[in-house]
């Protein structure tokens, strides 16, 4: 026997070596993949909330939890205050009021005069505070703004805060 591999063994380590690159280059690319589908929690994102508005945002964060949990039912501001364990609404609204729209729920607020800006989030709200959409629009009431939500069927899905203009 001479010290030479026969051409069968070198067929073999050829092809042995082109499988570890094909399953590299395919472990790789599911790698990528999974990269790139990522939850999006993993992203770390800045506080895109304007200051002032995060009193608004509380108080859609709150209708929307009653209307939920009381299947729609009429409120009123004082309703709202003793629903909030946290105590960030007192002072910020003077009154709201619900109006039923075509299509969808409105409610209207104004501010009061000893309005506090600085409201904290809680860890959900933080985490909900991304979904939320706000328009400035021309408003002729002496209102603040209003704050839209789907009807029941729609389970009372947020749409958008509109904020008059200055």
């Amino acid at each position: 026997m001479s010290n030479t591999q026969s051409p069968t063994f070198h067929i073999l380590n050829v092809s042995n070596n082109a499988m570890r690159q094909t399953s590299t280059i395919i472990l790789l690319l599911i790698a990528f993949m999974f990269k790139g589908c990522a939850p999006t929690s993993m992203v770390t994102t800045v506080d895109k909330t304007p200051e002032e508005l995060r009193d608004v945002f509380i108080l859609t964060i709150l209708v929307q939890e009653y209307l939920r949990t009381t299947n729609g039912r009429n409120f009123n501001l004082d309703i709202l205050i003793e629903y909030d364990s946290l105590n960030r609404i007192s002072k910020n609204f003077d009154e709201i009021e619900q109006i039923s729209r075509g299509g969808h729920i409105a409610i209207q607020y104004k501010f009061s005069k000893k309005r506090d800006y600085k409201v904290e989030f809680t860890e959900r709200e933080k985490q909900m505070k991304e979904m939320w959409k706000v328009v400035e629009k021309k408003n002729k009431s002496d209102l603040g703004g209003e704050i839209q939500f789907e009807y029941g069927e729609r389970f009372y899905n947020f749409r958008k805060i509109i904020i008059n203009e200055p």
